[in-house]
């Protein structure tokens, strides 16, 4: 999970989820949160709370995400509420599973590889689906993620074209 430990970003259902995906996974779990906020301590406590401590690590905001993505299998983020979300794409552009809270722009879905959760449902359904997904989804094979995500119109150079084409027609 990565982003602002805000209450908008719901990473206490992330610590949730991960507490029943622990128990549901027959291979070895490990959740990182990723950001700074106001719920940092919440959240240590949290995870402390769900005897989490050796599951779950929380590091401060970093630039080297890509470096986090390439050594991760799925990315969760079960926002309250949310626009498009870059880290979704950049997760995505990095081949991961995506779980994503159904209340995020549905934009945000650009491989198959990305699914709606429902964050009103129990965590220990969402759990279930996670594992379920996890464990029917090669996770190896995931090199061709970044070209797709390009191709769909979210590379830099989409990006860029679009601005020079915005400020050419205003």
């Amino acid at each position: 999970n990565i982003g602002r430990l805000n209450e908008q970003k719901n990473q206490i259902l992330f610590i949730h989820i991960l507490k029943y995906i622990k128990d549901y996974s027959v291979q070895k779990v490990k959740g990182i949160i990723i950001g700074d906020g106001p719920l940092l301590e919440n959240l240590k406590s949290e995870i402390q709370i769900n005897d989490l401590q050796d599951t779950i690590i929380i590091l401060p905001g970093r630039n080297d995400i890509e470096n986090i993505a390439s050594m991760s299998d799925a990315f969760l983020l079960p926002s309250i509420y949310e626009g498009l979300p870059i880290v979704g794409v950049e997760m995505q552009s990095n081949g991961l599973l995506c779980f994503f809270s159904a209340n995020i722009d549905s934009t945000v879905r650009i491989t198959d590889r990305s699914f709606f959760i429902n964050i009103n449902e129990s965590s220990a359904q969402l759990a279930q689906f996670v594992v379920k997904k996890i464990s029917q989804a090669d996770t190896l094979n995931r090199e061709n993620y970044n070209l797709y995500v390009c191709e769909n119109g979210y590379g830099i150079e989409n990006t860029v074209n679009n601005i020079i084409k915005l400020y050419e027609n205003n």
